[in-house]
Formats: C-alpha cells, sequence, structure tokens
C-alpha cells in the first residue's frame, strides 16, 4: 500500500498453530465462492512434492486474535495436508478498515486473480468499514477505480438519507439503487461495467490461446477474427479501437491494412 493512511505495521514473519488462526469470509473474503477446491488441491500437490509456500497474511486485533485476511487457499491446503501443526505467517496490525484495505490488495494479485464483481465486492466490504475513506486510498489499490469508488460512496449515502440498511453485498446495494435512485450518469455506469464484465468473460474464453497464437502470427489471428465477424463487423470494431480506414483487397475483397487515427496514414498490415 502506498497511502500512509492505509499502511500496516509488518511485524517480523512468525510461525503460528493453524488452530490459532480464525477466519471470517463475511469481512475478508470477497470471493464468491469462499474455496476453489481444485486451487486448494493445486496447493496440496505442490506441499507434497516440498515446495513451501508463501506465507499467508494475519492480523492481530486488539484482542490478540489472529484473524486471516489474505491466503485462504493456503491456509486450507496446509490443514488438508495435516503435515503441520504450525505455518509460517506474516503477521500485521492496524485497525480493521487498514487491514480489510490491505487485504484487498493482496487479493487482487496474481496469485489466483479474482474476478470483477469479486473486487467490485472487495471494494464494497473495505468502502463499508469506513465510508469516510478517501478516493485514492481504495482506488491506488489497483483492484476498483476511482470512479467505482465514487460511486460506491454515493449509493452508500442513498442507503443513510433512505434510513434503509445498506447491504453487505454490492450486487444486492447496486441492484436496489439502481431501480430507485440512480441517474443518468449512474445508468452510464452500469452501462460501462457491465461492458468490463463482458470483456472480462470474453478474455477468460479465448484470452489464452488467442496470445499464444499472435506471438507467434499476428497476422493470422486477425484474419481469424475478420472470419468470424464478417468485413463489416469487423471494420466497425477496427473503427471502434481507433482505426478509421481499413484497406481492401480489389480482387479478394479481403481487409489487407489498417489506417490508425491521428496518424498521417500509417498503415499497420496484418
Amino acid at each position: 500500500m502506498n497511502s500512509a493512511n492505509n499502511s500496516l505495521v509488518r511485524r517480523k514473519t512468525i510461525d503460528i498453530a493453524l488452530g490459532e488462526i480464525k477466519t471470517d469470509y463475511g469481512r475478508f473474503q470477497p470471493r464468491d465462492m469462499k474455496l476453489l477446491n481444485s486451487h486448494v488441491e493445486e496447493l496440496q500437490g505442490l506441499l507434497k512434492r516440498g515446495v513451501e509456500l508463501d506465507p499467508p497474511l494475519v492480523w492481530r486485533d486488539a484482542d490478540g486474535s489472529a484473524w486471516l485476511i489474505e491466503g485462504h487457499h493456503r491456509v486450507e491446503a496446509h490443514k488438508r495436508n495435516k503435515t503441520r501443526e504450525k505455518i509460517r505467517v506474516i503477521e500485521v496490525t492496524g485497525s480493521e478498515h487498514q487491514a480489510k484495505v490491505y487485504a484487498m490488495g493482496e487479493n487482487g494479485k496474481t496469485r489466483l486473480p479474482l474476478s470483477r464483481q469479486e473486487k467490485t465486492q472487495a471494494g464494497w466490504m473495505a468502502f463499508c468499514s469506513d465510508p469516510d475513506v478517501k478516493v485514492k486510498d481504495l482506488s491506488t489499490t489497483g483492484v476498483v477505480s476511482a470512479r467505482t469508488v465514487k460511486t460506491m460512496r454515493k449509493v452508500y449515502k442513498w442507503y443513510i438519507t433512505q434510513d434503509l440498511e445498506v447491504p453487505t453485498r454490492w450486487t444486492s446495494a447496486w441492484f436496489h439503487f439502481s431501480k430507485h435512485g440512480a441517474d443518468q450518469e449512474d445508468i452510464d455506469y452500469e452501462c460501462d461495467e457491465y461492458k468490463e464484465e463482458m470483456k472480462e468473460r470474453l478474455r477468460k474464453k479465448i484470452g489464452i490461446p488467442l496470445q499464444k497464437m499472435a506471438e507467434n502470427d499476428p497476422c493470422l489471428v486477425m484474419e481469424v477474427v475478420q472470419l468470424v465477424m464478417g468485413n463489416d463487423r469487423f471494420s466497425q470494431g477496427c473503427e471502434w479501437v481507433g482505426f478509421h480506414e481499413c484497406q481492401v483487397d480489389e480482387w479478394t475483397g479481403e481487409i489487407v491494412g489498417l489506417v490508425k487515427h491521428d496518424e498521417d496514414h500509417d498503415t499497420a498490415p496484418f
């Protein structure tokens, strides 16, 4: 965390009994599924082969309890393997809000990335623990955007002014607000969020094979996309991402090059 307001005091790495580590998924785990069994099993396999996993993060509250704030799958893998009574962890201190913001940033890393919906839920959990939090303190985690944090503040204030209980789930909070309190700006936000969600789903389905193919032959990838979309839709899509003109082979009718916006006919062939 870069923000001084949200920095936690890190203590040295310690060994702690597995039974001492407490979990509260509602407070510190934003994932739709508490645990992904396949990922736990993968980590179990690593442990059986002697691979040391990264230390989970625990937050020590004012009563001295050690709460797991990041590394739920790793702790579960240790529990299932039943080979250790103690594991190595990194203990952090601070307020519960700071712990949630910290966990939010850690859970957004590449160990097992959060989905877009889970990232938004993590942001909502952190926001509700301190509605006066600065926008940059949440947005700089890289999990939610500044626009999303501002929208959350607006939604939260609406529930308070309506004297309604604030839902713990962002999807529930947004659904009721969108039906009864949203304006055009909010509707535009929802549309943008929907597009981002669809892009992420499509990326997960086709991103890896396309990326691998593009590393070897990017032109072939573009030809395949053109075949799937058809010339008209392909041209529209190219224009949307910044190419204002497609060069078409007069004999075959195939698109053979793209001209970038604001770049004096700089052609990108494929």
